[in-house]
C-alpha cells in the first residue's frame, strides 16, 4: 500500500530485532510511516511480517551501514519511494566483548566496532541530510549508550564505573562528540539532533540480565522524536531526562 503523503517517515537502522524492532513498533502505532533497516533480507522481511500480524504496517529497506554501497542504494531508494525523511534513528549497532580491557583490546575489534558504531552512523547520517532537509522538522536521533558518558566513566559512584566492554565504550563516546558537532551545525536549520540512552535492556546485546525490556528502551527513543522540536536538541537522554555527557 502506497504511504499517505501526510504521514512522517521514520527510519530505524536495525530496525528487525531488539530495540528497533520495538521502535518501529510504537511509532506504527502512533501512525509514522515506518522503513526498517536489516543487513539480512530474511530478517527485515520477517520483521515485517511479525508486525503485520499485529495489524501495523511498516516498510523494509536492506542496509548494511558498514557499506557505502549500501547506505547509497538505500538513499536513492529512500529518495525515490518518499522523497524526504522526517525521522533518522540511529539504531544499529555492534558489541563484541564484556571483559577486555583497555591494555588488551585489539585494534581489529576497535576497528569493527568503530566501522558500525561511528564511521556507518555517520555515513548514513551524512547520506540522509538532503531528504531530512525536506522535512518540515527533520531529526536525528543517535541510540547511545550511559557507556559512552565520560562523566558516568569517570565517577566511582556510578553503577556503570566497573564494567569494561572498552571498544563499545570508546565508539559510544566517539559518536556523542559527532552528535555534539552535529547539532551545532544544526542549530539554524531545520533539523533537530539528539542523542538516546536506552538503559541497559534485554537485546542481545544487552543479556537477559539487564532490567529493561526492549520496549521500555524504545519508549525512550520514541518519547525524544515526539518531544517538541527543540526540546532535546544537542542533549543525552534516558526516560526523558537529561544525562552527564
Amino acid at each position: 500500500m502506497k504511504y499517505q503523503e501526510t504521514q512522517l517517515i521514520a527510519v530505524i537502522t536495525g530496525g528487525n530485532k531488539g530495540l528497533g524492532f520495538a521502535a518501529a513498533q510504537q511509532l506504527a502505532q502512533l501512525g509514522y510511516r515506518v522503513v526498517l533497516t536489516a543487513r539480512n533480507e530474511h530478517s527485515g522481511q520477517a520483521a515485517v511480517k511479525a508486525l503485520a500480524e499485529k495489524g501495523l504496517e511498516v516498510d523494509f529497506l536492506p542496509l548494511d551501514i558498514s557499506e557505502t554501497a549500501s547506505i547509497s542504494a538505500f538513499t536513492s531508494a529512500m529518495a525515490t519511494r518518499y522523497q524526504r525523511c522526517d525521522v533518522l534513528i540511529n539504531n544499529a549497532g555492534v558489541f563484541f566483548d564484556w571483559e577486555v580491557s583497555a591494555s588488551k583490546v585489539q585494534l581489529e575489534e576497535l576497528q569493527t566496532t568503530f566501522q558500525t558504531n561511528v564511521w556507518g552512523t555517520i555515513n548514513v547520517t551524512q547520506h540522509l541530510m538532503p531528504l531530512l532537509h525536506k522535512s518540515q522538522q527533520g531529526k536525528v536521533i543517535n541510540v547511545s549508550s550511559d557507556l559512552g558518558s565520560l562523566s558516568f566513566a569517570s565517577n566511582k559512584e556510578n553503577e556503570y564505573y566497573s564494567v569494561s566492554g572498552v571498544a563499545y565504550r570508546m565508539s559510544k563516546a566517539a559518536l556523542n562528540m559527532y552528535s555534539i558537532a552535529l547539532s551545532k551545525e544544526c542549530e539554524a536549520s531545520n533539523i533537530v539532533v539528539s542523542v538516546v540512552s536506552p538503559g541497559w535492556c534485554q537485546t542481545d546485546m544487552g543479556t537477559d540480565a539487564a532490567p529493561r525490556s526492549p520496549e521500555q528502551g524504545a519508549k525512550s527513543i520514541v518519547e525524544v522524536v515526539q518531544a517538541p522540536s527543540t526540546q532535546f536538541h544537542g542533549k543525552f537522554v534516558l526516560d526523558g531526562q537529561i544525562l552527564a555527557w
